[in-house]
């Protein structure tokens, strides 16, 4: 199942580099089997050059509570991710101020 580009499609992370080259040789379609490949998030949410990191640890909190890709999409933007970055650094600051040295 894909979204965002009419149907179906490879997720880039999903399938093995050497299987796409496999599937170029026997199988050939235009533009080769990575040009059909789908981005496991299909709409920008991260909108500073920063947050890569702290958005990608909150979509993997939220698909870790049992969220579905569409769900995760639909329900993130950057003011969350902002927020969940405050979050992380109150928690360490805490975690930090809380450990013997």
């Amino acid at each position: 199942r894909g979204s965002g580009r009419g149907g179906g499609g490879l997720s880039k992370r999903g399938v093995p580099p050497g299987l796409v080259t496999w599937l170029d040789a026997v199988c050939p379609v235009a533009g080769g089997w990575q040009s059909r490949s789908l981005p496991a998030i299909p709409h920008r949410h991260q909108h500073t050059g920063f947050d890569c990191g702290v958005a990608c640890l909150l979509y993997a909190e939220k698909a870790a509570q049992g969220m579905q890709r569409h769900d995760i999409a639909a329900g993130t933007d950057q003011r969350e991710i902002s927020r969940f970055r405050d979050v992380m650094r109150k928690y360490f600051e805490r975690l930090r101020t809380s450990t013997p040295r």
